[in-house]
């Protein structure tokens, strides 16, 4: 099984001078079983890699956890891609949009979190409160169901998009769409998704949506925007929690 540690504090490009062995002839020794040939591509890259994730991302524990994720991205595809002699050019895009996307979902979850701060009482109370807690839980549960509910068109956009973080570039390229088929699809399933939550009896606003979407959100940032919405406000007025059929 692969591993890849964090690149080293004093990181620097490795000298390649008289290293005659080719990144491709290292990816066929791991495909065959050479742990240590990965071991060598990670070496011979680390500053490269490391480079574009220091780049895009501010501290180091995101730009370590980048790195290792874009080598972990090497392995799972080795066998699958056409290598060239050098994969330098591939580490490098793989590496930046690695980073781009841990970025984008970072900057999500700070918006999120920092509403949650914004309204420190209120969102303590509710962290304490056993009745909101299993409101939260309870609308978790009836936002997966009416996700897994939408036309698998809309479905695998959603997630693919405000799950995993993949610009619409990406989502195209993994559907096998055109970019403007992504951009309606998107729209057209999260219509879809308020309405069938409205039938439900549950109206939220985006950002609470966005909230539960996001992977990694804290559960003040949840309890925040639920608050926001007025949804909590609404179920704390009702004597128990009712079950939705």
């Amino acid at each position: 099984m692969v591993s890849v540690a964090a690149p080293p504090s004093d990181v620097s490009f490795p000298d390649s001078a008289g290293e005659t062995t080719t990144d491709r002839e290292l990816v066929s020794r791991f495909l065959a079983g050479d742990e240590i040939a990965f071991s060598e591509i990670v070496r011979r890259h680390t500053g490269l890699v490391f480079g574009v994730c220091q780049r895009i991302l501010r501290h180091t524990s995101d730009a370590e956890d980048a790195f290792q994720a874009t080598f972990l991205v090497l392995a799972r595809k080795a066998r699958s891609l056409e290598w060239q002699e050098s994969i330098a050019g591939w580490l490098h895009q793989t590496a930046r949009r690695t980073s781009l996307k841990l970025k984008s979902l970072t900057v999500r979850r700070q918006v999120v979190e920092a509403e949650a701060r914004s309204q420190p009482a209120s969102t303590e109370a509710l962290a304490t409160s056993p009745e909101h807690l299993v409101a939260v839980r309870e609308l978790g549960e009836i936002l997966d169901t009416e996700l897994a509910g939408l036309p698998a068109r809309f479905r695998e956009v959603i997630i693919l998009s405000q799950v995993e973080g993949l610009s619409r570039d990406e989502v195209a390229e993994r559907l096998g769409i055109t970019v403007a088929a992504v951009k309606d699809r998107l729209e057209r399933g999260r219509e879809q998704l308020r309405s069938r939550l409205t039938r439900r009896g549950v109206t939220l606003t985006a950002t609470a949506i966005a909230a539960w979407l996001v992977p990694g959100i804290t559960q003040a940032g949840c309890m925040s925007a639920f608050v926001a919405s007025g949804w909590l406000a609404r179920k704390s007025l009702r004597t128990s929690i009712p079950r939705f059929r």
